[in-house]
């Protein structure tokens, strides 16, 4: 049976951020890549048909926040989960009709504090969230939209930067080509 232990590899499988961050966090949950693997798959299977969002509850266990989300200019019922390897953020779980998962990514964690950050290129690759660069740069120019992963153009003052998201945490940052105003 999946547990959250393994929901958070399930995470960690999909993130496309520098393999060191990666290897940093299987150490911390005292696994491999083959494991990692493996749990991305138990939780695939748990979590899929209509009761998917049920069993995300369920694998997630007890929520530190329920409340409503904002998708596509609607609220829709919202729990966060903390999770052991991303310390500072709780995993958002957002369901739609019939209680189907209708999105989720990572949020701030009450009273954690947001690093403090001038220029897009010092962003730290999982120390902030798309809606805290939004907040500190915005607005951000759409790049591509491949759930759960978005990407961003940021203007700073020492240029054009593409910042990629994976369930809202910021993978990585890069200096970016030609950015058309």
């Amino acid at each position: 049976m999946a547990d959250r232990g393994d929901f958070e590899l399930y995470l960690l499988a999909a993130m496309r951020c520098d393999a060191a961050l990666i290897d940093a966090a299987l150490r911390t949950a005292g696994a491999d890549r083959q494991e990692m693997s493996a749990a991305a798959r138990r939780i695939r299977e748990a979590t899929s048909g209509n009761a998917g969002t049920a069993r995300v509850a369920e694998i997630l266990g007890e929520h530190v926040w329920s409340g409503t989300a904002t998708v596509q200019g609607r609220g829709w019922p919202a729990r966060r989960y903390p999770l052991r390897l991303w310390p500072g953020f709780d995993f958002e779980v957002v369901t739609g009709p019939r209680g189907l998962w209708l999105d989720g990514g990572f949020r701030r964690a009450a009273g954690a504090a947001r690093p403090d950050v001038r220029e897009p290129a010092t962003l730290p690759p999982w120390g902030v969230t798309a809606g805290e660069v939004a907040d500190l740069f915005g607005p951000l120019m759409d790049g591509d939209y491949l759930p759960p992963y978005t990407e961003y153009f940021i203007t700073g003052a020492h240029g054009a930067y593409l910042a990629t998201f994976g369930w809202d945490l910021l993978q990585r940052i890069e200096p970016a080509g030609y950015v058309h105003r």
